[in-house]
């Protein structure tokens, strides 16, 4: 893998300016990879099996719990080196965390009632064999992913699909520029990210370092005012 920076160097009086080019060695990066699932103690890193293509992160093997799943694409997507990650682990429940479809949607319906910062109608549960959907409208992205990680930790979940709309109070394009540009500059400032705003609708481009810090500019996308719809284009250059 091959990373071209944008700072070049003058060698000699009048030289072209030329990129510095850095080589980022695959098998560092999936040692790294490796490291990081054996450091984190929420995970069982020996049931995982990490591959590195291209750059992509690829975790095949099985865990105990849903929680498990999200924790390992959590820790893949911090290494540096690491430009996407497909989770391919299987969550393969024990049989102490075995329950019935019903009874998970009644366990998950009285968790989501008792959040506060929910809408009055509450999410749409879903289940099948401990697959849960989570369907309906909430007036902020983190009101989606509220309803989505105060779940997720359930004994009995296999996977969540979440379909939850999400609605916003209008704001003018320009405020929602205006107000994200701050917000990347406080929080993601060495990143070279450029913003378009239409409607509701604001677009992402440019460069970010990590996977992680992909994750970061969409959720402060999110964040800004009248938003409820962001367009991902962003390109993880280590």
């Amino acid at each position: 893998m091959v990373v071209t920076s944008s700072r070049g160097q003058r060698h000699g009086r009048g030289a072209a300016e030329r990129p510095t080019v850095y080589v980022v060695d695959p098998r560092a990066v999936l040692n790294e990879l490796i490291d990081e699932l054996r450091w984190d103690s929420r995970l069982d890193e020996s049931k995982i099996v990490p591959g590195l293509a291209g750059g992509v992160a690829v975790l095949q093997g099985n865990v105990s719990t849903y929680s498990e799943w999200c924790w390992a694409q959590e820790v893949a997507k911090r290494v540096h080196g690491v430009t996407a990650v497909h989770n391919e682990l299987e969550v393969k429940l024990t049989i102490g965390d075995l329950r019935s479809d019903e009874m998970l949607r009644r366990i998950i319906v009285t968790v989501l009632d008792a959040l506060s910062r929910l809408p009055d109608i509450r999410p749409r549960v879903d289940v099948l064999d401990g697959r849960v959907v989570l369907s309906g409208v909430v007036h902020g992205h983190f009101q989606k992913m509220l309803a989505e990680e105060a779940v997720r930790h359930i004994a009995g979940i296999r996977a969540i699909d979440n379909q939850l709309i999400v609605t916003a109070t209008p704001s003018s394009p320009a405020n929602a520029r205006t107000a994200l540009n701050s917000a990347l500059h406080r929080h993601l400032r060495d990143c070279s990210i450029r913003i378009a705003a239409r409607g509701s609708r604001i677009t992402l481009r440019g460069t970010v370092r990590t996977c992680e810090e992909r994750d970061a500019a969409i959720n402060l996308a999110w964040n800004a005012p009248g938003i409820t719809s962001v367009d991902d284009h962003l390109v993880v250059r280590p």
